[in-house]
C-alpha cells in the first residue's frame, strides 16, 4: 500500500475532496475500520482563496477541515487584492537576487482595476488567483510541510498496517507516497495555483524525506464540466483552460530544467528545490463526457462529476493494485512517449545548442483516467436498512404513544402520554423491581425496605443477635424460678442492645451500598425499555410519576421508622410472663422459649424500622438526585431528535448514501433516489429490491418469536428490530433480560449502554462510604447515535442481515444448492453488468480519434486495470468476461485480457473496481474536451470587446513560462521570425497576399503562405496593441490559441505557421552550425525569396549579394542593440541599457510588449549574424540538404 497526500485546489478541488472523504469514511466502515478518523496514512489538504472553506450547501458533505483535513486560505477576512498586491510587490522588490518585479510584468492585474472581493475567490481570473497565491506562497509552504511530516510519523505507519489488514494485504512498510492534486483547468483560483502548489510541493519534498512530490499527478477538470453553470459563472472557463493548458505544457517542456535563484525568488523565502522540473509529473484531464461513447456523465452537473470522480479516487485509495497500476501508467507511458511517441505537432522537439548532442524530445502529453465499479451494492443496502430502522426508531421515541385516536384528532398527544404512562406504570415498576406504590394497603412499604435490606438478611441477623444476647442465661441443666430468668434476660437485653443496634446499622449500610448501583441500573433499564416500546415522552412522564410516588413512600417510611422502643420496654414486654412463674424451670421451658421468640421479634422490628428509616432517606434522595437527571437526559435526547427531524435539507445526493440528515432517511417502502448509484457504479441488485429484502430478513431474524414458536409478521418483526436498535436489549426481554445478540447492551456496571450514564448516583445517606453526588446522563438516543446503533445491529456477523450484507461476489456467483439454470442466469447477468461497467470505465475525457491518428499516428485504445477479482471459484465466469472484453465492440489494448486473468483471486470481495485509461498519452491538441469549447467561444466572439474580455487576466506567467513549448523551441520560433522578416517569409498585416488581415508566414512544405491566428490574443489592432516587435510577442502568446483552433482539423492548419517559423530557426540553435540557412542563402546570394515576397514588404531588393548581406548584418546588429537595451544589466551581455532594463514600481505599468521577448531577440539576432558569417552567402555554390525538410531531422 502507498501512503497518499491529496491536495484540492479552489472550489472544484475542495468539493471533490469533500465527496472523497465522505466516500472513504463509508467504504472504510464496511471494511471494519472503527477509528473516529480517517487513516492517518492519508492526508487531505484544501487550498483556496476564501478565509474559510465555502464548500457548504444542500447535498454537499462536510468541508475538508470538518472531516479531519487541512484548510489553507490565501486570504483573510480583511484582505483585499490591493493589499496583497502591494505586499507581493514589496517582497519581490527586495529579494537577495535583486529586484524581481520583472517576473510579474505584462500579466499582473492592475490593483486599481480589480474590483472583485477576493474573500469570495479570484472572480474567474487566473492572473488574480495566481497573484494571490504568490502573495501567500510562504504560508502555503509552511502549512504543507507538517502535512508531509505527519506521513512519516508512527501513527501513519500504524494506520497503514491496520488498513492493510482490513484489505487482506501484507502489513509491510509503505511502498512509497502518492501525491495527487485535484483542481480545475478552467477556474480562476484552482487553475491559477495548480503549477505553483505543485512547485511548492517540490520544495517540501526537498525538506521532508519520503515525500516524492516530483511525481505528483494532477487531476484537472476540463471546461465542459462547467457547461451547466449559469452563463455569468462560466464566462471565463474556456480562456482560463487555454491559459492553464499552455502553462502546464510549458512546465512539461522544462521537466529537465533546474530552477535558477532568480526564477525561484517569486516564491519569497521558500527553500528552492534541488531537483529539476516544474509542476506535476503528469496531468489527467477529467471531463464531462465518456471518452469512448461520448455520453455525458450523469446529468452533467459539475457536482455530479465531482462526486463520480471522488468515487474513482476512493477506489484508488483502497486498492494497492490500482495504486501501483496508476503509478506505472504515468511513469511508464512518459518514458515510452519520450522514446517512441510520434508527435506531428512538432512542439515536443527540443533543439540543442550543440549539434553533437542532437535534438531531444520532451513529450508534451496528458494522461487520462476513468473508473467504474461492479458490485452487489450491499453496502448501500446496509445503509438503507440502517436508516430505515433509525427512522422508525426516531418515530417511536417521539411518537410511540400515538394511536389512531391521536392521528384522527380524537385526543391530543399529551392526553395519549398520560393514558399510556398510566397503562405502563405497573409494568414499569415491575421492570424496575419496585412494588406497586399505589397499593391500597401499606404492604408496599415493607417491600421497599426489603428491596434495600432483605427480610431474610434481617431475620438471620435478628436470630443470631438474639442467640448471642440470651446465651449467658441459657445454661443447660440449670433451674430457677421465672423471676430469676426474667431478671437475667432483662439485664442481657440492656447490656447488648447498643451492640446489636450497631451491628444492624453496619449490616444495613452494607446492604444499602449494594442496593444503590443495583436500583440505579434497574431503573435505567426499565426506563430504556419503556422508551424502546412507547417512546421518550412516556418514559419522562413515568419518571415524574415515580418521583412523586417515591416521595410519598419516603415520607411514610420516615414516619413509621420514628416509632422506637427502648431496651427497658423490650425487657418489660418479654419478661412479663416469666415474672408469673414461681416454679423452678430451666432454659428449655416453654415460657423461656416464648420470651426468647419475643426478643427476636423485637430485634426484627427494630431492624425493619432502621431499614425503613434508611430506605426513606435513600428513596427521597433517589427522587431528587437520580430521577431528575435521568429525566433531563431523556428530555435532551427528545429535543435533539425533534430538532433533527425538523431540519430541512436539500435533495442533491452526497457522495455516498450515508447521511445523518433525518429527512433523507427512508420512510416506509420508498427507496429515496439518492440510493441510486453514482453514474460510474454498476449494481447487480436493483435498489427497488431493498424493501422486500428488508422485510424478508427481519422476519427471518425473529423466526420463532410468534406465539407457539411460529414466524412473526413483517410488521411485528420490524417492531422487534426497532426495540433492539433503540435499547440494544434482546427483543424477548419478557422471558429473560439480556443483551441483544452480538451487541454490548449492558455496561460492566450494569447500566444499559444506550442510557448513557456519565456518573453514578451516590446518596447523601451513605456519604460516610463515598462522597455524595447526583447522577448525570448523556442519553445515547440522539439521531446520530440511533443511526450508529442501527448500523451496528444491521451488520452483526453471523446474523441474517449481517450475513447477507457481507456476502462477497464469490459466494453470490457460487451459491450453495443453486441449480444449473440459476447458476447460468447469475453468470449471464453478471457478465452483462460487467460489460456496462467496462463502458462506464472508459476515460472521463473526450479525445478526437482522428486527431490522435493525425498527431501520433496511432489508433485510440483503452486499457483497463482491475483490482482483485474474487472469482477463483467461477472460472467459467472469468472466461465469459474475457470474451466480452475482446468482442470487438470497444477499442481495447491487447493486454487487457491478460490483466483481467491476472487479477483473479480467491480473496472474497463484494465489488470489482475497473480503472480505465487511454493506452497512450496524447498531446493536448487531441483532447476535444479541452480544445472544442475554447475554439467555439473564440470563433463566436465576433467583436473586439468580446475577444478582449475573453483574454483579460487569463495569462498568469511570463511569456517564457506561458508558451506551450520548450525554451529552445521558443528560441527557434523567434529566430525563425527574424529570418522570415529578412527573407520575405514573415509578412506583417498588409504586406503580403493575405488581404483580410493577419500575419502571413511562408510554409516551405505547403509552398504557400499560412496565417497566424487572426486576431492575435490581445492584439486587435497590431499598430496599437503590438507595435514593432510586440507583434512577435503577440504571436508567441497566441500559440495556445492556435492549438485550440486545430480542434477537429487533422491538417493542423493553425499550427502550420508556427511550425514554419520553428523550422526557419531550428538549425540555427546549434552554436557549431556550419551550414547556411537555406532561406537566408537564397535571399542573400540570389536576391530572390522562396515565398516570392520581398523582405519587409519592400518594392525592390538591394542590387548585389554583398549589399544584401551588409544590409542584413546591419539590420541584425541594430536589432540586437535595441533588444539588449531592454535586458537587465549583465556583464555577459554587453551593450547599452534603456529605461526598462530594470523593472520597478515606477515604470512597471509602462513595460512594452516586446520587452517580453528581448532576450530571445538578442539571441536570434546573434544566431543570424553568426550564420551570415558563413562564406556560403557570397562564396561557393550551396547544395540544399535533403534531410532539412519540415518534418525531417539532421543526418
Amino acid at each position: 500500500m502507498y501512503k497518499i497526500c491529496v491536495v484540492g485546489l479552489g472550489g472544484s478541488g475542495g468539493k471533490t475532496l469533500q465527496f472523497l472523504m465522505d466516500q472513504l469514511r463509508s467504504g472504510l466502515a464496511t471494511l471494519g475500520w472503527t477509528a473516529d478518523h480517517l487513516p492517518r496514512c492519508w492526508e487531505f489538504v484544501h487550498i483556496d482563496v476564501p478565509s474559510a472553506p465555502d464548500g457548504v450547501g444542500p447535498g454537499l458533505p462536510q468541508t475538508v477541515p470538518a472531516q479531519g483535513g487541512t484548510y489553507v486560505p490565501v486570504s483573510t477576512p480583511v484582505d483585499s487584492y490591493a493589499v496583497l498586491d502591494a505586499a507581493l510587490q514589496s517582497t519581490l522588490s527586495h529579494q537577495p537576487t535583486g529586484n524581481q518585479l520583472r517576473q510579474l510584468a505584462r500579466w499582473r492585474p492592475d490593483p486599481k482595476a480589480v474590483t472583485t472581493p477576493i474573500t469570495a475567490g479570484a472572480g474567474q481570473y487566473r492572473a488574480v488567483g495566481r497573484l494571490l497565491t504568490l502573495a501567500r506562497a510562504g504560508l502555503v509552504y509552511e502549512r504543507l510541510v507538517p502535512v508531509a511530516e505527519r506521513l512519516n510519523q508512527s501513527a501513519a505507519d500504524s494506520d497503514l498496517r491496520t488498513l492493510a489488514g482490513l484489505l487482506d494485504l501484507p502489513q509491510g512498510p509503505a511502498q512509497d507516497t502518492l501525491v495527487f492534486v485535484v483542481s480545475s483547468l478552467a477556474g480562476g483560483t484552482g487553475a491559477s495555483m495548480t503549477l505553483d502548489v505543485c512547485n511548492l510541493l517540490r520544495a517540501v519534498a526537498g525538506q521532508v524525506p519520503n515525500f516524492p512530490a516530483e511525481q505528483a499527478l494532477a487531476f484537472l477538470y476540463t471546461p465542459d464540466v462547467f457547461d451547466r453553470l449559469q452563463p455569468n459563472r462560466r464566462a471565463g472557463v474556456n480562456a482560463n483552460a487555454l491559459g492553464t493548458v499552455a502553462e502546464l505544457m510549458s512546465a512539461m517542456a522544462a521537466r529537465q530544467t533546474r530552477w535558477t535563484a532568480e526564477e525561484w525568488s517569486v516564491y519569497g523565502g521558500v527553500p528552492q528545490p534541488v531537483e529539476p522540473g516544474r509542476g506535476p509529473l503528469l496531468t489527467f484531464p477529467v471531463g464531462a463526457y465518456n471518452g469512448v461513447t461520448g455520453a455525458r456523465f450523469g446529468d452533467g452537473a459539475s457536482e455530479t462529476i465531482y462526486r463520480g470522480f471522488a468515487r474513482s479516487l476512493a477506489s484508488l485509495f483502497l486498492s494497492e493494485s490500482q495504486q501501483t497500476s496508476l503509478q506505472a501508467y504515468a511513469v511508464g507511458n512518459l518514458e515510452a512517449a519520450a522514446n517512441h511517441l510520434e508527435d506531428r505537432t512538432q512542439l515536443s522537439l527540443q533543439p540543442s545548442a550543440h549539434s553533437a548532442q542532437g535534438e531531444t524530445t520532451e513529450p508534451l502529453v496528458f494522461g487520462s483516467i476513468g473508473f467504474a465499479s461492479l458490485g452487489l451494492g450491499r453496502d448501500r443496502y446496509a445503509e438503507y436498512a440502517s436508516q430505515r430502522l433509525a427512522r422508525r426508531g426516531l418515530e417511536r421515541l417521539l411518537r410511540g404513544h400515538w394511536d389512531v385516536t391521536v392521528q384522527t384528532g380524537q385526543r391530543s398527544p399529551q392526553q395519549a402520554v398520560t393514558s399510556t404512562a398510566a397503562e405502563y406504570y405497573p409494568q414499569f415498576l415491575q421492570w424496575a423491581g419496585l412494588p406497586d406504590l399505589r397499593a391500597r394497603d401499606t404492604s408496599y412499604l415493607r417491600h421497599l425496605v426489603d428491596d434495600v435490606w432483605t427480610a431474610e438478611a434481617r431475620e438471620t441477623l435478628a436470630a443470631n443477635s438474639t442467640s448471642a444476647a440470651v446465651a449467658p442465661a441459657m445454661v443447660p441443666g440449670y433451674t430457677a424460678k421465672g423471676a430469676h430468668f426474667a431478671q437475667q434476660l432483662a439485664g442481657l437485653i440492656s447490656s447488648s442492645f447498643q451492640r446489636i443496634s450497631g451491628d444492624a446499622d453496619a449490616e444495613l449500610r452494607e446492604a444499602a451500598v449494594r442496593w444503590v448501583p443495583h436500583v440505579q441500573a434497574r431503573l435505567e433499564t426499565a426506563v430504556l425499555r419503556v422508551a424502546g416500546e412507547r417512546g421518550l415522552p412516556v418514559a419522562e412522564r413515568l419518571l415524574e410519576t415515580l418521583a412523586t410516588d417515591l416521595q410519598v413512600a419516603a415520607e411514610q417510611l420516615s414516619r413509621n421508622s420514628a416509632i422506637t422502643m427502648h431496651p427497658q420496654e423490650i425487657a418489660a414486654d418479654v419478661t412479663a410472663e416469666l415474672q408469673t412463674v414461681t416454679a423452678a424451670i430451666d432454659a428449655n421451658h416453654g415460657v423461656v422459649g416464648r420470651a426468647t421468640t419475643r426478643i427476636r421479634q423485637h430485634f426484627g422490628d427494630l431492624f425493619v424500622r432502621k431499614g425503613a428509616a434508611l430506605a426513606g432517606d435513600l428513596l427521597a434522595q433517589l427522587g431528587t438526585d437520580l430521577l431528575p437527571p435521568l429525566r433531563t437526559g431523556l428530555q435532551h435526547a427528545r429535543e435533539e431528535l425533534e430538532a433533527a427531524e425538523r431540519a430541512t435539507v436539500g435533495q442533491i445526493p452526497v457522495s455516498t448514501v450515508s447521511t445523518t440528515q433525518v429527512q433523507q432517511w427512508p420512510v416506509g417502502e420508498d427507496v429515496p433516489a439518492r440510493f441510486a448509484t453514482a453514474q460510474n457504479e454498476v449494481l447487480l441488485e436493483d435498489i427497488a429490491t431493498y424493501p422486500r429484502s428488508y422485510a424478508d430478513q427481519l422476519v427471518q431474524s425473529f423466526n420463532g418469536f410468534a406465539p407457539g414458536g411460529g414466524a412473526v409478521s413483517a410488521e411485528r418483526a420490524e417492531e422487534h428490530a426497532v426495540f433492539e436498535v433503540l435499547t440494544w436489549l434482546h427483543a424477548d426481554v419478557r422471558s429473560r433480560l439480556r443483551t441483544a445478540d452480538r451487541l454490548t447492551g449492558i455496561d460492566t456496571n450494569g447500566s444499559p449502554v444506550r442510557i448513557g450514564r456519565v456518573s453514578e448516583w451516590w446518596p447523601q445517606a451513605l456519604a460516610t462510604v463515598n462522597p455524595s453526588r447526583r447522577a448525570t446522563y448523556r442519553v445515547r438516543l440522539d439521531h446520530v447515535a440511533l443511526l450508529d446503533g442501527a448500523r451496528a445491529w444491521v451488520t452483526r456477523p453471523d446474523e441474517v442481515m449481517g450475513g447477507f450484507i457481507t456476502q462477497g461476489l464469490d459466494a453470490y456467483l457460487d451459491r450453495p444448492g443453486a441449480g444449473v439454470h440459476e447458476q447460468e442466469e447469475l453468470a449471464r447477468h453478471f457478465v452483462d453488468r460487467f460489460e456496462a461497467a467496462l463502458q462506464l470505465a472508459a476515460p472521463l475525457v473526450a479525445v478526437d480519434a482522428a486527431m490522435v491518428q493525425a498527431v501520433h499516428n496511432e489508433q485510440v485504445r483503452v486499457t483497463y486495470q482491475f483490482n482483485e477479482l474474487p472469482l477463483a471459484r467461477s472460472p467459467h465466469v472469468v472466461d465469459r468476461m474475457a470474451d466480452a472484453l475482446q468482442d470487438g465492440r470497444r477499442p481495447i489494448d491487447g493486454d487487457a485480457v491478460t490483466r483481467l486473468r491476472a487479477a483473479v483471486t480467491d480473496v472474497s470481495r463484494s465489488r470489482i473496481d475497473i480503472l480505465g485509461n487511454y493506452a497512450g498519452l496524447y498531446n493536448p491538441v487531441a483532447f476535444s474536451s479541452l480544445q472544442r469549447p475554447v475554439r467555439k467561444q473564440w470563433n463566436e466572439s465576433a467583436s473586439p470587446q468580446l475577444r478582449g474580455s475573453f483574454w483579460r487576466w487569463r495569462r498568469g506567467r511570463s511569456l517564457t513560462d506561458f508558451v506551450p513549448v520548450s525554451r529552445s523551441w521558443l528560441q527557434s520560433l523567434v529566430t525563425g521570425w527574424v529570418v522570415g522578416r529578412l527573407t520575405g517569409e514573415v509578412l506583417r498585416p498588409g504586406e503580403g497576399p493575405i488581404l483580410d488581415g493577419g500575419v502571413a508566414v511562408w510554409s516551405e512544405e505547403l509552398r504557400t503562405f499560412t496565417r497566424l491566428p487572426h486576431p492575435l490574443l490581445g492584439a486587435e489592432d497590431p499598430a496599437r496593441d503590438a507595435p514593432g516587435w510586440g507583434l512577435l510577442a503577440a504571436a508567441v502568446e497566441s500559440l495556445p490559441l492556435a492549438l485550440a483552433l486545430c480542434d477537429s482539423d487533422t491538417q493542423l492548419p493553425a499550427l502550420r505557421p508556427y511550425q514554419a517559423l520553428f523550422h526557419l530557426g531550428r538549425y540555427l540553435q546549434s552554436a557549431d552550425e556550419r551550414q547556411p540557412n537555406e532561406a537566408l542563402l537564397t535571399w542573400i546570394r540570389d536576391g530572390r525569396t522562396r515565398s516570392g515576397a520581398l523582405p519587409w514588404g519592400e518594392p525592390a531588393a538591394a542590387s548585389t549579394a554583398e549589399q544584401r548581406l551588409a544590409e542584413a548584418r546591419d539590420w541584425c546588429a541594430s536589432l540586437r542593440d535595441d533588444a539588449t537595451s531592454l535586458l537587465p544589466p549583465d556583464p555577459a551581455v554587453p551593450g547599452a541599457r534603456g529605461d526598462f532594463s530594470s523593472v520597478t514600481a515606477h515604470n512597471f505599468w509602462q513595460v512594452p510588449r516586446d520587452w517580453e521577448i528581448a532576450a530571445q531577440l538578442v539571441t536570434a539576432s546573434t544566431q543570424v549574424l553568426t550564420n551570415l558569417e558563413l562564406p556560403d552567402h557570397v562564396g561557393a555554390s550551396f547544395v540544399p540538404t535533403a534531410t532539412r525538410g519540415i518534418t525531417g531531422t539532421r543526418a
